[in-house]
């Protein structure tokens, strides 16, 4: 069992409204053991944070990662191939990561792709936040989001939009 210690720790409690300085957060097997102000035992790894801070992950509620954060990302999405998609999915999900956002919920994208991120973060094979993935959108002919979504006219459209997304996700 590996137990990582992060000393000198800023702690942020979101529950009860404090900063509290001087902490250490021991780790074992990958999760959160104990938060105290000491330390009786030895570790396998000793990070020192020095005084940084630390908190709860924050969630990102609206996102869509296949778009790029540029001022037409639509028109950089319809002109882009699918290599070029998947590397700014990855690069979203890194920098989502780098800025302390765990868990992102991403509101649409292709399908395919979409739950290829997700797994692919999920299994440790690219680095990104958790990502609850909605697929691609539905939507009315020239809707929201059409250009990467799926455009319905009648119930038996939605019936195979959502079969079909089912499969993308179990193949990815």
């Amino acid at each position: 069992m590996k137990s990582t210690l992060i000393s000198n720790a800023t702690v942020v409690d979101v529950d009860a409204g404090l900063c509290c300085p001087g902490q250490n957060i021991e780790i074992q097997n990958d999760r959160i053991h104990s938060i105290s102000a000491h330390v009786e035992r030895e570790f396998d790894e000793i990070i020192d944070a020095a005084g940084a801070f630390v908190c709860p992950g924050l969630i990102d509620g609206h996102v869509h990662l296949f778009l790029d954060g540029g001022s037409t990302p639509r028109v950089s999405y319809l002109t882009s191939d699918e290599d070029s998609r998947w590397q700014t999915a990855v690069a979203n999900a890194s920098r989502a990561l780098d800025a302390g956002i765990t868990t992102v919920r991403d509101c649409g994208g292709p399908a395919a792709l979409s739950f290829r991120l997700q797994h692919a973060i999920k299994n440790g094979d690219i680095r990104g936040p958790r990502v609850l993935c909605a697929g691609s959108p539905l939507t009315r002919p020239k809707g929201h989001c059409h250009f990467f979504g799926i455009e319905l006219e009648s119930p038996a459209d939605a019936h195979s939009a959502v079969d079909y997304q089912a499969q993308q996700e179990q193949i990815s």
